[in-house]
């Protein structure tokens, strides 16, 4: 087979964009497109040399495994090799329990179902996961295994019978994968059979590309093809974002793209000649190891920095793993291609046992769960443990029931029973009622779930795609067990300004959270406007609903975002030897009391509205003076003089809980022979 040089540029057309997106930076947001760039070029080069081998009578299942493996593992294998030791130095304990389970996927080639399976609210955040681009690798292995078998069955019956066939097969991936995308977008975005249609896409063009009865030079304007499939892709790159819902339809522009450039580029043209040009054609030839390298650059860069990563750091990394592409293409992936050099019984040989090297570490690493220092300096203990799941008296965790099996404590001693309503904020607060106020008597009912606030009628979106478990089907599920149940205490408590806002929060000194976007509405795109005028005016049926049913209620205010993790914060403070006194510490924990005020503030309203209107039948606990202007004056702070109130940056500890606990106990106990009958 050939080799076309524009193919190595159009691979470096497909892995610059997919690095600077993972960096952040906002020219390539929509460069997470670079895969599917990558998708459609191994289809094609994989079709190509199984047909042309075919052809020739040469082809062996046994060779092309071969083959294939040569080119993935070896450069894999030393980057997965060398990211254990980095992640067990940086990582969190429920970060290094997840980067355990990828050391098991990987070399099994189904990282990408682990990561479609972990895909969720409670999940570690992507940034902090060093393998998470071995999902793509996985959907191509799954590829390279099956699509030959499948050529050789469709050979045998009638060659002719192979593009009709491709095609099929493609067109029922995109159907299935549009589908997907709106009853599971993460199993659209990670499996193969969603992902499938852009492999066949190459695997068609091969066909056609080859076939002696398709002339492309009779086409009209045929010369004009690779420049119109070069600024697709380059539009995808610059006017997508991660809001885009892929690999839909929508997904089509960038492969398109790449089909056109695959069936008319010549070598001739000025399209071809940008894309056969030496730079392009270089980093083309180690985009693989760049790929694979990359990634944990950055993740390792985020996990031991203090703050946000800046732009000349970020570079930094970038350029750093372009040297390290460079060597491993040179002195890893080079060798390993060719067979003369290591013989096919040593290859096999030396890969299987590393294979199983790193799963044996895969599999017990996470029965040997990281710990985290046992004394902090300026604590003199160390991080507490964080609050264990409530389990109800058959021992079965509380956490995502529906409400009609919701876990229920039963009150004791004439004491009343605290329904708590919400999402992952509410959770972290039923968790604490259920460590504080029900060992003294209070029964407790939780009607919590991740990512899923207490608002009638209204749905959750996220990437402007409805939540499906969290509509207003859900919030009746809600409503109707809390009518169930009579002379309940009623608590609703939520993450409001992430609902309103969609987006993450930046303190000013360097913490970042970023979210995909995630909102609260009657509809997808609604203004920030919209939002607060729906939210408010759910919160208002919301609390009539509740209290027409005769019970009592408590709005408990927002938790306010820290912008960063202060436990790694605080651990990376310990590390780096900057944690002598408590104020030392504090100086890198604070955050501006202001920037947090103006993050609060539509919630704040909304609810100082709804209290307003309902005070004579609703209480409220105010968050922002447990948090904000006490400990330090106009500063907020995840830790005290002698506790830490965070677990993590949107969830407070037990000793951060214990305090809104004892408000809503206090109010509680204010309401005379208030109790459960």
């Amino acid at each position: 087979m050939k080799h076309r040089k524009e193919l190595d540029g159009l691979r470096a057309l497909a892995v610059v964009p997919v690095v600077m997106f993972h960096a952040g930076f906002d020219w390539f947001k929509g460069g997470f497109v670079g895969v599917d760039v990558f998708f459609v070029i191994s289809g094609y080069l994989i079709t190509s040399l199984i047909i042309s081998e075919k052809l020739k009578g040469s082809f062996s299942l046994g060779n092309f495994y071969e083959r294939r493996a040569r080119r993935i593992l070896p450069a894999l294998f030393m980057v997965v090799l060398l990211s254990i030791p980095f992640g067990w130095y940086w990582m969190l304990p429920e970060e290094w329990s997840g980067f355990s389970k990828s050391l098991v996927s990987v070399p099994l080639f189904v990282s990408n179902i682990q990561f479609f399976l972990e895909a969720g609210y409670f999940d570690v955040a992507s940034e902090y996961k060093p393998l998470l681009h071995t999902w793509s690798l996985a959907v191509e292995e799954q590829f390279y295994l099956l699509f030959p078998i499948l050529i050789i069955l469709v050979w045998k019956i009638k060659r002719m019978y192979l593009l009709g066939v491709i095609v099929s097969v493609g067109v029922g991936s995109i159907v299935l994968s549009q589908y997907a995308l709106l009853i599971h977008p993460d199993a659209a975005f990670y499996l193969l059979p969603t992902r499938g249609w852009e492999l066949m896409l190459g695997a068609a063009i091969s066909i056609i590309h080859t076939s002696p009865k398709v002339s492309i030079r009779t086409i009209p304007c045929y010369r004009w093809g690779a420049a119109i499939g070069l600024a697709l892709i380059i539009y995808s790159v610059v006017s997508f974002d991660r809001t885009m819902p892929v690999p839909g339809v929508y997904t089509l522009i960038p492969t398109l793209g790449v089909a056109l450039i695959i069936l008319f580029e010549d070598g001739r043209s000025w399209t071809g000649k940008i894309l056969a040009s030496r730079p392009l054609v270089c980093i083309g030839l180690i985009s693989y190891s760049w790929y694979l390298w990359h990634y944990p650059m950055l993740v390792f860069g985020r996990l031991g920095a203090l703050n946000q990563l800046d732009s000349q750091l970020t570079i930094v990394l970038i350029f750093a793993s372009l040297l390290l592409a460079y060597f491993s293409w040179k002195y890893i992936e080079q060798p390993f291609r060719q067979p003369g050099r290591i013989q096919r019984k040593t290859f096999i040989y030396l890969f299987t046992t590393i294979s199983l090297l790193i799963l044996g570490i895969g599999i017990t690493a996470d029965s040997f769960v990281k710990q985290t220092p046992e004394t902090l300096t300026w604590l003199g203990s160390g991080i507490p443990k964080a609050l264990g799941s409530m389990k109800d008296d058959s021992g079965k965790g509380c956490g995502a029931r529906e409400p009609n099996s919701a876990c229920l404590f039963v009150a004791k001693n004439n004491k009343p029973t605290i329904a708590v309503v919400g999402d992952s904020q509410a959770r972290v607060l039923s968790e604490s009622i259920y460590a504080v106020a029900v060992p003294q008597g209070y029964g407790l009912l939780d009607l919590t779930k991740g990512g899923c606030p207490f608002l009638f009628d209204l749905q959750v979106f996220i990437s402007h795609m409805p939540k499906e478990d969290c509509g207003p089907q859900y919030q009746e599920k809600r409503m109707h067990r809390l009518s169930q149940m009579r002379n309940l205490v009623v608590v609703i408590h939520s993450a409001l300004p992430r609902y309103i806002y969609g987006y993450g929060f930046d303190n000013g000194r360097g913490g970042v959270a970023r979210y995909e976007p995630m909102y609260i509405s009657k509809t997808s795109k609604s203004s920030i406007n919209d939002r607060e005028r729906e939210i408010l005016s759910a919160f208002h049926d919301t609390v009539r609903k509740i209290v027409s049913m005769g019970h009592k209620l408590i709005i408990v205010d927002p938790v306010p975002t820290t912008g960063w993790n202060p436990i790694r914060r605080l651990l990376l403070i310990e590390k780096y030897g900057l944690s002598h006194t408590f104020d030392d510490v504090v100086d890198y924990m604070k955050i501006p009391y202001a920037n947090v005020l103006e993050r609060e503030k539509s919630s704040r309203n909304i609810i100082e509205s709804v209290s307003n209107q309902f005070s004579d039948i609703m209480s409220r606990v105010e968050t922002l003076p447990i948090f904000c202007d006490s400990y330090i004056p106009e500063f907020c702070t995840s830790i005290s003089r002698d506790k830490i109130l965070y677990s993590d940056r949107d969830h407070v500890s037990l000793d951060g809980g214990l305090p809104i606990v004892e408000r809503v106990v206090s109010i509680i106990s204010g309401w005379k022979n208030y109790t459960e009958r």
